[in-house]
This record gives C-alpha cells, structure tokens and sequence, in this order.
C-alpha cells in the first residue's frame, strides 16, 4: 500500500510481507485448517496462500455460500462446500474498526475424525459385545435345550420303531423334565391302546372269518374295505381280488347299478336309505355271470364327514329253493286233501288248526279255520263230543 503527498515522503505496506497480521496466516485447525481475513468488497487480506491476497475471493473461479454470505454481513457459523468440493466448518466474524471479515476454515474430515474415529471404535466395541454376548447366550441356550433337544431327537427315532421304549437316564424336575414324562406315559397308553385295538380286531376278523353270513364293508367311495371267507364263498371273488375296488362293479347287476349309484350317492352324507336297518331280499351278481337270490341287511356307521356301509349278506338260494318244494308239496297234498270225500284236519298239541281240507270247510263257509282251535271253530257242545 502506498500513501503520496506533496511535499511528504513516500510510505509502503506490503501485505505480502511479514507484517502487522503477525502469526494469523500460521494459526492451523487440525492438519489443514486455517485463519483468512477479507474486505466487505470480497478482495483477500490474509490467507495462508500468498497468491490470493488482494484479489478478489472469488478471483481464480467458482464461490464458496458461506464466505459470501460472511461479506453480506453474516457473523457465526456454519457448514458449506468450497470451489474445491471441500465440505467444512466455517466461523466468521466482522472486524468493525477496519470493516474487515475473518474467517476459520476446518476441513469437515478433519473434524469429525475423532467423533468417527470414537464411532468406529463403538461400534466395532458393540459388535465384539454383540458377538460375545450372543456366543454366551448360544452356548447357555444350548446347554438349557439339550435336554429338550434330546428329547426331540428321541421322539424322531420313535417313529420308526415297532414298540416304544422310554428314553433313558433320569430326568430333570423341570418343565421339559415333566414333557418327557408325560411323553412316556402318552406313548405307554397309546401302545396299550394299540394294543386292544389289534386284539379286538383279530377277535373281530376271526368272528367274521367263521360267519355263517357273507359280510362286507364299504367306505363313503364305494370302494370294498372289508370282504370275508364267506363273501368269497358267495360270489366267487377273494378278498385280495376285491378290496380297494367299488362294490357296485363286481355283485351288484347291471341292471341295479343306476338306483344303487343314486342311492349310495345320498346315504354317504345322510347314512339313510331305502334298504338301511332293513332285511331284504334281492338278486346279486357271481362272478361266473349267474344271477341268485340274496338276503340283505345294511346298516350305517358314521365315520369322519361320511358314512360307511357295513352288509351281512347270506345266499338264499337253497332256503328258497327249499321253500318252493314245501309250497309244492303243501299244494300238492292239498289237491289230494281236497279231492277226498272225508273231513281231513291237523292240528297241533294246543288244538289249533294248521290244516283244514275243502270238506271242512264248506262246513265252515264263513268261519276261518286255521289258526283257530277246534273249540272256536266247532263250538262248546261239539267239541265236548269230540273229546269225551
């Protein structure tokens, strides 16, 4: 700086040079931190870099927010990015007695190095706790759940084994100690159970082996479950022939199997039916193609969400044919009976008539005969006759 007169000598300020500023151009923030000191019109009288004193701040390109805002007058600081792209921390503050701003830069890296330095440190202090932490809390977890963990590989192995065996060694009293045991108990009444339910079938499929009366199980498919030694007898078909296969297919007659379709179609969800608690007589279908006389009796068993049928059928086929010569031969006796100029009767040892001929009953014409005793029929006084 120069100062000229008339008659005064000549004096220079060089603000290049060491001067009044003293040491402020060598006062450092951390590394690269450092004091600068501007004019209210931008133009740099201090800076660590010599070049740019006393030209303007924004002179070599690009601006920096918060030094313009210090020369529009704002005091204290704040946070901004320079021309460089460097992020700092900057404080200012407006000298009144020469109108001057200084200004503080720290580079923000270097400020808060420490902080992120301590933070690093935290966290990887909280994840070596974590881990040790939760290493412990494993180790002991495990140690607690062996017991539980045993247990369930036990339970594992027991499904692949014929008989249960309790689990050995003694056992904790504690809540998992107790779940073992009642574990024990469950699987020794399950096996017990098992057990009765095997017995009581055998019982039953022996009952059912020696049965006078074919008997057969049907599911709410229609599929044959159930097929004993006297169904194999009565249609011709074995057991391993049948089982998993429909019913209708195999005994009932082509000619049945629509009405027995659109029957069974109801009963599995009602368990009712025209022939359900009922005992009667129909046609089946032998295997050999021959149609025969059957009896029949359904009953339902209520079994889930559907019904099964359960059939004790018996082949009438003799019976009927047994019958048929009865009824021949009662008629036959009966047209000779009848023929005879003679009153002809039975009666049983109660006296009640179980035959009668034409003969008496034309004397008889409006009274029933038999089924009645000779008493009712012949009247108080005749009878006493008879049976003086």
């Amino acid at each position: 700086m120069r100062v000229k007169g008339r008659s005064s000598p000549t004096a220079q300020i060089h603000l290049t040079d060491a001067n009044f500023l003293g040491g402020l151009a060598t006062v450092k923030f951390g590394q690269t931190g450092y004091l600068f000191i501007t004019n209210t019109n931008g133009i740099v009288i201090d800076s660590p870099r010599k070049s740019r004193i006393l030209k303007h701040i924004d002179a070599e390109g690009g601006s920096n927010p918060a030094t313009a805002r210090a020369i529009a007058g704002f005091e204290g600081t704040t946070e901004s990015t320079n021309r460089m792209g460097v992020a700092g921390l900057y404080a200012f503050k407006r000298l009144r007695q020469t109108n001057w701003v200084m200004g503080a830069v720290y580079p923000r890296n270097e400020a808060f190095a420490a902080i992120e330095k301590i933070e690093r440190i935290a966290w990887l202090a909280a994840i070596a706790l974590a881990l040790l932490v939760g290493t412990l809390s494993m180790l002991i977890t495990r140690r607690q759940l062996a017991p539980l963990a045993d247990l369930h590989q036990h339970l594992l192995q027991s499904r692949s084994v014929a008989e249960y065996t309790p689990m050995t060694g003694a056992r904790a009293p504690d809540e998992i100690g107790d779940l073992a045991r009642t574990f024990d108990q469950l699987m020794a009444q399950r096996a017990e159970d098992e057990r009765r339910l095997t017995a009581s079938e055998a019982y039953l499929r022996t009952i059912l082996a020696h049965a006078g009366d074919a008997f057969v199980s049907i599911d709410g498919d229609g599929l044959l479950t159930e097929w004993n030694r006297q169904a194999e007898l009565t249609f011709g078909w074995t057991r391993a022939e049948v089982i998993g296969r429909r019913m209708a297919e195999l005994i009932i007659p082509q000619a049945m199997r629509e009405a027995h379709h659109n029957g069974f179609a109801a009963f599995r969800h009602t368990g009712t039916g025209a022939i359900v608690d009922q005992r009667i007589e129909i046609e089946a279908l032998h295997r050999d193609g021959h149609l025969f006389p059957i009896e029949l009796s359904v009953g339902a068993v209520e079994l889930a969400d559907r019904y099964v049928a359960n059939a004790f059928i018996r082949d009438i086929t003799a019976s009927r044919a047994a019958a048929q010569r009865i009824a021949a031969s009662e008629k036959f006796m009966r047209d000779v009976t009848d023929n005879l100029p003679a009153l002809i009767s039975r009666v049983d040892r109660d006296l009640r008539y179980t035959f009668a001929n034409s003969q008496i009953l034309r004397h008889h014409p409006k009274r029933t005969v038999v089924g009645r005793t000779m008493l009712e029929v012949r009247g108080a006084a005749d009878f006493a006759k008879i049976s003086a």
